[in-house]
């Protein structure tokens, strides 16, 4: 996904681009969609996935196989030196 891509290295600024735009619009119309959420039960149990990268974290709530919440956080300079167990801990 392009947008990975402008959290790598230094902060700089970017152009907007057509693929930029592509995957933007796939990602709204993924995020968007119906199906693509529901409402949490809180009487049924629940599912994270943590992934952590040398940049940023992500973060995925399930219920019943379906995602409820999204989380992104990018690191700072000093935590990209942290491990990555360490890493998955500072999504808070």
């Amino acid at each position: 996904m392009p947008f990975i891509n402008l959290l790598k290295g230094r902060p700089r600024k970017s152009a907007w681009n057509d693929k930029l735009d592509k995957s933007f619009t796939m990602l709204k119309e993924h995020v968007c969609w119906p199906l693509t959420r529901i409402l949490p039960d809180f009487f049924k149990p629940f599912k994270v996935e943590i992934d952590a990268s040398e940049y940023v974290i992500d973060a995925i709530l399930y219920q019943v196989g379906h995602p409820i919440a999204f989380k992104r956080k990018k690191f700072n300079l000093s935590q990209t030196h942290y491990l990555v167990q360490d890493k998955e801990l500072l999504l808070s």
